[in-house]
């Protein structure tokens, strides 16, 4: 939730982008480690043991069992962060520009309409 002044509650950075790279860079800047790390801690440890605990229990991990651990805690964290960023998105110029042109054509009367106009029944 933003405060009136566009910044999240609590005091947080201004989230607002329109391009993916800007939220990417949201993302890569920590605006939402606050909300999404505790998520991807829990979602990702449940992961973790469910898909290698027994590897991992057994000490037969490898280099390739502790990357797929991380992969577990990545994934929640980076689906987390794009859910808490999406909300803050602004429409660049160009979308409004071209919305506002899809109104005009919306306006527009088509020859039909003007015919059935001029020659009601």
């Amino acid at each position: 939730m933003t405060s009136s002044n566009g910044q999240a509650d609590g005091g947080d950075r201004h989230l607002t982008w329109s391009t993916p790279v800007e939220a990417a860079s949201l993302i890569v800047r920590g605006a939402t480690v606050r909300t999404a790390a505790p998520l991807a801690a829990f979602v990702g440890t449940v992961l973790s043991l469910v898909n290698q605990g027994q590897i991992v229990a057994s000490g037969q991990a490898s280099v390739a069992t502790w990357i797929r651990i991380g992969v577990n805690y990545a994934i929640p964290f980076t689906v987390a962060s794009i859910g808490y960023v999406a909300p803050f998105r602004s429409r660049r110029n160009d979308e409004a520009d071209s919305s506002a042109d899809l109104d005009e054509l919306d306006a527009t009367v088509s020859p039909a309409e003007e015919r059935r106009k001029s020659n009601p029944r």
